[in-house]
């Protein structure tokens, strides 16, 4: 292993790279000698995130140019494994969920979102994770949502994300991202459990559990 990549490998828990840097990471360890970085460049030109691509059917991944059969299966195989782990998760209810996101928020410099999808017995069937370039939003894209909700028959949805800065509080534009989300989730008949908002000090707000998702 070349120093850089090193390097990288070393960033992945910091949550500092790029996607195309996590995706080249992930394809470096099927095929250690390929140049990589054009294949990562080039999915991600066709899908707007790691995940859209190990979400992607075998089809969608065989209509990207260039790409060839071993990259399809690879990613199929890698999409399958995730699914499987993913699958032994269970969230009862929303204070093991504010637990699990305080471990996967712990220091993080920059805004970052996560959905989980879970079934009426409350077992994950997916879980997203968004990032963004600035540490003071989470951009939430309907299409996006209504992709994950396309793709996976589930029940409900958590959603979370943390405060880089300041209290675990929510401001008019989370009030604004959770009631557009409850929207959306009602339209697809998936209920929206609860939004989560972590800070940097683990102090924890749950719109759940103070009444405020009936209000928005």
């Amino acid at each position: 292993m070349n120093e850089k990549r090193r390097q990288l490998i070393e960033r992945l828990d910091g949550g500092r790279l790029f996607e195309r840097d996590r995706l080249e990471i992930l394809l470096d360890n099927a095929f250690p000698s390929a140049d990589n970085a054009p294949i990562a460049e080039k999915l991600l030109r066709c899908f707007p995130c790691i995940d859209a691509v190990l979400a992607a059917s075998e089809e969608e991944l065989a209509a990207v140019e260039g790409l060839g059969r071993r990259y399809t299966d690879y990613l199929i195989c890698v999409e399958k494994c995730c699914r499987r782990q993913v699958a032994e998760q269970t969230i009862e209810n929303s204070g093991q969920f504010i637990e699990l996101m305080r471990k996967n928020f712990l220091g993080k410099d920059s805004e970052q979102g996560a959905f989980y999808l879970v079934n009426k017995h409350g077992k994950v069937v997916k879980s997203e994770f968004f990032t963004s370039s600035s540490v003071d939003f989470v951009r939430l894209k309907a299409s996006e949502v209504f992709r994950l909700f396309s793709l996976y028959d589930c029940y409900g949805i958590y959603i979370a994300h943390n405060h880089v800065f300041g209290a675990a509080y929510p401001s008019a534009a989370d009030d604004e991202m959770t009631n557009k989300l409850k929207r959306i989730a009602r339209k697809c008949g998936v209920k929206l459990i609860d939004h989560a908002i972590i800070n940097s000090r683990g102090e924890s707000f749950s719109y759940a559990q103070s009444g405020r998702l009936e209000e928005i």
